[in-house]
C-alpha cells in the first residue's frame, strides 16, 4: 500500500486537509478546434471486424426504419400528403430508428451472453492506483463506511496493484463538514486514506478531480473515479485494473455498475430491472463499440496522465458572452481520449461494481434534468475537431434519448388533433363515432404502433427469456412465479411512468431553449417523502394535461388509443406519493426480489456494517478538551 505520510495543511480560509505531498501534474483545457493527438498514446489498432459489428447494428435498424416509413407513406399519401402527414411521417422514422438501435443493442448483448469467451488478460503491469471519492454535501456515514469496507476489502488481495484512498469534499455546508472531518478522524489509516476539503468548490466535480491531478495527480498511474455512493469489491477493483494494466493502448476503461440499497417501490422497480436485464443494452455496447467505448462518469479506471493531457474541458460559450460548464463531462472526456489516440472500453464482465439510485420518482425527474441539461450540451460538440465518428454517435445517441420525448409528445398531439378534425367533421371518415382521424390514423396505421410498442418491450422481454431459461437465475430472482409477478409489475410500472417522463422530459428540453438552467446541486440519495403540495406543484403540467385528455376521451372527441396516457398523466401525483414506499417487511424481506436479497454481496454486507458503526461513533458527543492547569 501506499506510504506516503499524512500531512495536516492549514490552508488559508482555516480548512483542514489529511493529504500526501504534492506531486502536480498538468492539465491543458482541450480546444475543440483544433485536432489533438496525444505524442504518447501507442494509437489503436484498427479492426475492420469493429465495423462489422457496427454495421450488423445499424445496419438492420435503417432497413427496419426504412421499411416502417415506406409502408406509412403510402397508406398516406392514398388521398395526398400534406404538411402535418410529413411531420408525422418524420417523426415516426426518427422515433423507430432510436427503438430499433435499442433493440439491436439487447439483441448484440444476448448474442454476447452465449459466444463471447471471457478475454484472458495476461503481462499485467503492476499500477499505483489512486481511488477518488468526489462528494458533496454528502452523508459522511454512507461515504466514509463505503470507503472503509472498500479498504478493508483490499486488505490481503493478491495483485500487485497499490491503492490508496482520497475523499476530496465539495461540501460547502459547515455541519456536515465537520461530520466529514470527525469520520476521516475515526476511519483514516496511515497512508490508505486521505482527506480534502475544497472551500471554493468552482466547476463542481470536473474542478474538484482537476484540482487533484493539478496538485497530486503525478505521484500515481491511473485513478479510478467513484460516486459518493459507490462501492466496489476488490475484485471490481483489481479487475479494473488488470484491464487497464494488461493494455497499454487504453486509457479508460468503464465497469457497468449494478444498483443495490433500494427499499422504495421506485427504487425496487429501478434495481429489478437493471438485475434481470438492464444488463443487456451494456453487453451491446461493448460489443460493437470495442476500444470506442463511453463513460459514465464513476466506477471506472483510466491512466492518470492521459487524463491530463488530453481530457482538459474547456468553457462552452453562453448567452450573454458568457461561458458555462461542460455538465455531462464524462462522454466529453471519453470522446477526447479518444480523439487523442487512446482507446477507451466497457467491461461489463468486470463484476461486483455498485450504485444506488434515487429513491422516489421526482428525485429521478430532478436527476434526470439535470442529465438532459448535460446532454443538450453534446449537440455542439459532436461536430467540433478531431472526434472519432463512434464517439460522435455516443454523443448524439445520447442527446437523441432526450430529444425522443418532445418527438412523442409531437405525435400525440398530432394524433389529437387528428381525432377533434375527425370529431368535429365526422364526414370526412366513415369510422363511427369518429374515432379515428385522418389517413395516418386508419386501422393499419394502429396496428404498426402497436408493432412499435412491441419494439418497445421487446428488451425486456428478452432479459426474462434468459432469466427464466437458466434454473439458478430464476432461483435468485425467488422462483419462476416471483420472477414473473415481478416482472409484470415492472412492465406495467414502466409503461405507466413513461407518459410522465415524456411530459417532464419536454418541459426539460423546452426549459433548455429558453436558456433557462437546472441547480445541479446536491442529489437526495437516503431520505424519502415529499408533501401533498410539493408534488401537485411538481407534476401540475402532466395533471393537467391529462385531466384534458380524459374529458376529451370521455366526451369521444379523443381516440380511445390514448387511454392509457391519458390515466398515467392524470394519476402522475399518486404514482409519485407511492414511488417512495418503503417495501421491506419487519422480516426483512423485500419485494421485487433479487438476487442481492437472497445473497448480499460480502462487500455490500461489509458497507452496511460500516455505515452502522461510523453513525453509532458520530452520535456520540465529542469529547471536551481538558483545561490546561
Amino acid at each position: 500500500m501506499n506510504t506516503h505520510p499524512i500531512s495536516i495543511e492549514h490552508k488559508l480560509d482555516a480548512a483542514v486537509a489529511w493529504m500526501p505531498p504534492r506531486s502536480p501534474l498538468a492539465m491543458p483545457a482541450q480546444d475543440f478546434d483544433q485536432p489533438f493527438t496525444d505524442p504518447n498514446a501507442p494509437g489503436v489498432k484498427r479492426n475492420p471486424m469493429d465495423w462489422v459489428k457496427r454495421a450488423l447494428i445499424g445496419g438492420p435498424a435503417l432497413v427496419l426504419t426504412g421499411a416502417m416509413i415506406g409502408v406509412f407513406y403510402s397508406w398516406q399519401s392514398a388521398d395526398g400528403f400534406n404538411l402535418i402527414e410529413s411531420v408525422w411521417l418524420f417523426l415516426v422514422g426518427v422515433t423507430f430508428f432510436w427503438i430499433t438501435l435499442v433493440v439491436a443493442h439487447t439483441v448484440a448483448g444476448l448474442a454476447r451472453e452465449f459466444i463471447a469467451q471471457k478475454p484472458q488478460i495476461d503481462g499485467i503491469s503492476p499500477l499505483s492506483i489512486a481511488v477518488l471519492v468526489p462528494i458533496y454535501n454528502e452523508s459522511p456515514i454512507h461515504v466514509f463506511g463505503n470507503v472503509k469496507a472498500m479498504m478493508d476489502d483490499l486488505t490481503g488481495q493478491s495483485s500487485d496493484h497499490e491503492f490508496t484512498f482520497f475523499i476530496l469534499s465539495d461540501t460547502q455546508d459547515e455541519a456536515i463538514a465537520l461530520q466529514e472531518e470527525r469520520a476521516m478522524g475515526m476511519v483514516a489509516e496511515q497512508g490508505r486514506l486521505f482527506y480534502r476539503r475544497r472551500h471554493n468548490n468552482a466547476d463542481r466535480k470536473t474542478g474538484n478531480l482537476r484540482d487533484w491531478i493539478t496538485n497530486w495527480g503525478g505521484g500515481y498511474d491511473a485513478m479510478l473515479v467513484l460516486d459518493a455512493d459507490s462501492v466496489m469489491s476488490q475484485h471490481g477493483m483489481v479487475g479494473l485494473a488488470d484491464a487497464l494494466g494488461s493494455d497499454p493502448t487504453l486509457a479508460l476503461v468503464q465497469s457497468n455498475p449494478k444498483h443495490f440499497g433500494a427499499h422504495s417501490l421506485f427504487g425496487r422497480l429501478q434495481q429489478f430491472a437493471g438485475a434481470a436485464f438492464g444488463h443487456l443494452p451494456a453487453e451491446g455496447l461493448a460489443f460493437w463499440s470495442v476500444r470506442e467505448g463511453n463513460y459514465i462518469g464513476h466506477n471506472a479506471i483510466m491512466r492518470v496522465r492521459a487524463f491530463a493531457d488530453c481530457a482538459g474541458l474547456p468553457y462552452l460559450p453562453a448567452r450573454g458572452g458568457k461561458h458555462t460548464l461542460i455538465y455531462s463531462h464524462d462522454f466529453v472526456e471519453a470522446a477526447l481520449l479518444r480523439r487523442a489516440g487512446w482507446g477507451v472500453r466497457i467491461v461489463p464482465e468486470v463484476t461486483d461494481s455498485f450504485e444506488e439510485i434515487p429513491i422516489t420518482l421526482i428525485d429521478y425527474i430532478l436527476r434526470d434534468r439535470r442529465w438532459c441539461q448535460g446532454n443538450m450540451q453534446h449537440l455542439r460538440i459532436l461536430w467540433r475537431k478531431g472526434f472519432h465518428p463512434v464517439s460522435r454517435f455516443h454523443m448524439g445517441h445520447n442527446a437523441l434519448s432526450y430529444l425522443m420525448s418532445p418527438a412523442w409528445f409531437a405525435l400525440v398531439l398530432i394524433w389529437i388533433s387528428a381525432s377533434l378534425v375527425a370529431y368535429s367533421t365526422p364526414q370526412l371518415t366513415p369510422d363511427a363515432g369518429g374515432q379515428v382521424g385522418q389517413s395516418f390514423l386508419t386501422q393499419g396505421t394502429v396496428w404498426m404502433l402497436a408493432f412499435v410498442y412491441v419494439l418497445l418491450l421487446a428488451p425486456k422481454f428478452a432479459g426474462a427469456a434468459l432469466v427464466l431459461s437458466d434454473p439458478e437465475q430464476r432461483k435468485g430472482f425467488g422462483g419462476t412465479w416471483r420472477f414473473c409477478g415481478s416482472f409484470a409489475m415492472e412492465v406495467i410500472g414502466s409503461i405507466a411512468v413513461a407518459p410522465v417522463m415524456m411530459i417532464q422530459q419536454t418541459i426539460a428540453i423546452i426549459r433548455i431553449c429558453l436558456g433557462r438552467h437546472e441547480s445541479w446541486g446536491l442529489q437526495k440519495r437516503y431520505q424519502t417523502g415529499y408533501s401533498l403540495p410539493d408534488m401537485l406543484r411538481f407534476h401540475r403540467v402532466e395533471t393537467a394535461f391529462g385531466l384534458v385528455l380524459m374529458v376529451g376521451i370521455a366526451s369521444g372527441m379523443i381516440t380511445l388509443w390514448l387511454l392509457p396516457i391519458g390515466v398515467s398523466l392524470l394519476l402522475a401525483v399518486p404514482m409519485s406519493a407511492i414511488s417512495g414506499l418503503n417495501l421491506r417487511r419487519k422480516n426483512g424481506t423485500v419485494a421485487l426480489m433479487t438476487a442481492q436479497d437472497l445473497k448480499l454481496p460480502e462487500i455490500l454486507q461489509s458497507a452496511f456494517i460500516q455505515r452502522d458503526k461510523l453513525a453509532e461513533m458520530l452520535a456520540r458527543p465529542e469529547p471536551v478538551p481538558m483545561a490546561a492547569e
